[in-house]
């Protein structure tokens, strides 16, 4: 049997005041500033989900440092190495399934997967904090770079022991069912995925890790530029924005969501879908009418 849990990490941006403002940066009117997007750092906060856990079995760990009892199974390493390929497989198969692009395998994102498995294999200690550190945490120290990362776990156990189909077939069972798990696989914005498995000496356990990343080099960048006289306001996802006449704004992205102008002389809004490198500008037509322009 499978017990699960799940994580979810992810940047934003922080405003030259140091208050949270989603990722969007205002700069000055000097027209030269509008092509410097591409080299600004901004920092980064991590915002930690914990999932619940689904109960295939009743619960024999404890989140951030639970021990689990003895249960023998048979598998070797190489056995569990062709499980965590598996779980990969079967993951892209489910993300087809429901019409989304599959995931790279990233072997920095696998690297950060099998030492956490190990780590609990060798502790028998559970759950996304049990070497006191977190996801996130743990994939920036192997050096990935994220800007979305999120972490599935799982830890087998039968007093019969497990085959490898059983394993693979039951962990993906539990994270299909469980919403939580179930986002994180089904995650538009990831693009990248590490899966490792590990077996306990003592206690002969089997410990599952699957790891989903999108890389800061993936973020989307565009700006949006306000040439009219006129001050307008637009949203990406729930954040909206006011954009005074003649200012920039910067954004880098690590998730796709729509951009909504909302003009102030009409009631229908305006919505697209920015690009990576997008530059777009409001201007007010010879009509007088306020206009967006892309280019």
């Amino acid at each position: 049997m499978i017990e699960t849990r799940r994580t979810r990490s992810s940047r934003a941006g922080i405003s030259p005041n140091g208050e949270r403002d989603a990722d969007g940066m205002e700069v000055s009117p000097n027209p030269a500033s509008r092509f410097l997007w591409r080299h600004t750092a901004l920092l980064g906060l991590c915002s930690l989900l914990i999932g619940g856990i689904i109960g295939l079995a009743p619960s024999l760990a404890q989140e951030g440092g639970g021990t689990v009892p003895n249960s023998p199974t048979g598998l070797d390493d190489a056995q569990l190495s062709t499980a965590a390929d598996e779980i990969v497989a079967r993951t892209n198969a489910f993300r087809r399934a429901n019409d989304l692009d599959p995931l790279h395998r990233n072997e920095t994102l696998a690297r950060t997967s099998q030492s956490f498995a190990d780590f609990m294999a060798r502790t028998d200690r559970y759950g996304h904090h049990a070497d006191g550190s977190s996801p996130a945490a743990r994939a920036k120290r192997h050096g990935y770079d994220y800007c979305v990362i999120a972490e599935n776990i799982a830890y087998a156990y039968s007093s019969a022991g497990l085959s490898r189909p059983q394993v693979v077939d039951t962990s993906m069972k539990g994270w299909r069912e469980s919403p939580g798990h179930r986002e994180n696989m089904l995650d538009p914005d990831v693009t990248q995925i590490g899966v490792a498995a590990a077996r306990s000496d003592s206690s002969e356990r089997i410990y599952l890790v699957q790891m989903f990343g999108r890389p800061n080099s993936q973020r989307i960048g565009f700006q949006i530029e306000n040439l009219s006289s006129t001050k307008v306001e637009y949203s990406l996802g729930d954040q909206r924005y006011p954009l005074r006449p003649g200012h920039t704004r910067l954004h880098r992205r690590c998730r796709d969501e729509p951009l909504r102008i909302h003009w102030p002389d009409r009631a229908e809004d305006r919505t697209l879908d920015p690009v990576d490198d997008g530059q777009y500008r409001i201007e007010s037509a010879a009509s007088g009418d306020l206009q967006l322009l892309t280019q």
